[in-house]
């Protein structure tokens, strides 16, 4: 369907495999970007992206789109757009991911020929790895998921405060010891995200707007294949670079970084990762580091326990593979990979500015 937004219409291109028909077919609503209510699933004149939209706003609070001054009569705004929804997110994140990886093979130059074709979306600041990536996960991230990458960083600035030498020790031990590490695991979770991104997609304004998926809604595509590990890949490399925030908690509370109230840091890395994120959860600025953690899907995941029912519209898993069965909507088990995507996200914007 070829949309003309200046003149308000539509024409039908047949592509390859359809011809033109006369016979009234059924009825399928599909959306990319939103879930829908599934008893409009084939409800004909539907249109209820509209409702969504609508729900995000309110949930989320946000302020109705300013007109733009000396036009008159209607307009055409993109809601996907206004919701922080990031139209050219998958061929942006090819050039950075092109060019990461030419870098870790030592070809220096042809990496910043790449990451040079950024500025085709508007990037002009220093053709750099680290800030492009920074500038990339900003617009993941807005507009209201944002919040954790500023919470993060009120607590750097705090831990630094109390003990800015201990801070500094903490920061050449992350340079030199972790940060590779951290990386490799980062662009492992981007790359399995954006392989799925479609799928993703349908709930991603959601979790950036902090507007829960309505009970009673659907995703209109459910390609299993391609998200049924990422919820427990993500888990397992996130809970591992968690222990930077883990350990600036240590100064903050007054312990040199690499001594928990009770064990070393040493001991704390062979503990369970379910486990590794207990050290913050009191913490008021790093609580919702923790929200994305799920260790009975993660579980149910790493067993090969996950399978789609009930017409692929329902996740059913166990936790250990041999626990008591669960279900979830699939629209919610998408939700739960972009929660715990963006929240990794957030994460490495912190790791970028402690690497300066």
């Amino acid at each position: 369907m070829e949309v003309d937004l200046e003149n308000v219409s539509t024409t039908i291109a047949h592509v390859e495999n359809c011809t033109h028909g006369e016979t009234e077919g059924p009825v399928v609503n599909l959306s990319p970007h939103f879930v829908i209510d599934q008893k409009n699933e084939t409800l004909d004149q539907s249109f209820s992206w509209m409702d969504q939209v609508k729900y995000i706003r309110e949930t989320s609070k946000l302020p109705e789109p300013e007109r733009p001054k000396g036009i008159q009569g209607p307009i055409i705004l993109d809601a996907y757009n206004e919701l922080g929804g990031v139209s050219n997110a998958t061929e942006m994140w090819k050039i950075i991911k092109k060019g990461w990886s030419l870098r870790e093979n030592g070809q220096a130059e042809l990496s910043q020929k790449t990451l040079s074709g950024y500025s085709r979306y508007g990037y002009e600041d220093e053709i750099k790895l680290e800030n492009i990536l920074y500038d990339f996960l900003a617009q993941m991230l807005m507009p209201r998921k944002m919040q954790l990458f500023y919470d993060g960083l009120e607590f750097i600035k705090q831990a630094r405060e109390t003990n800015g030498e201990e801070f500094f020790r903490f920061r050449e031990f992350y340079v030199n010891e972790i940060r590779s590490d951290n990386l490799r695991r980062y662009l492992e979770i981007l790359s399995e995200y954006f392989k799925g991104y479609s799928e993703y997609d349908q709930a991603i304004l959601y979790v950036k707007n902090g507007a829960p998926v309505p009970d009673g809604c659907i995703a209109t595509s459910s390609g299993f294949k391609t998200t049924k590990m990422f919820y427990g890949n993500a888990f397992e490399h996130y809970t591992s670079n968690i222990s930077t925030l883990a350990c600036i908690n240590n100064i903050l509370n007054g312990r040199k970084f690499d001594q928990f109230k009770n064990m070393d840091l040493k001991k704390y890395l062979t503990i369970n990762k379910a486990n590794r994120a207990n050290p913050i959860k009191e913490n008021q600025l790093l609580s919702g580091f923790c929200n994305c953690l799920d260790s009975t899907l993660r579980n149910s995941s790493h067993h090969g326990a996950l399978i789609l029912v009930k017409k692929r519209r329902y996740i059913e898993y166990r936790s250990g593979g041999t626990g008591a069965k669960r279900e979830m909507p699939y629209s919610m088990y998408i939700e739960m990979c972009n929660d715990i995507a963006l929240t990794s996200f957030a994460l490495l914007m912190l790791e970028l500015v402690i690497g300066l």
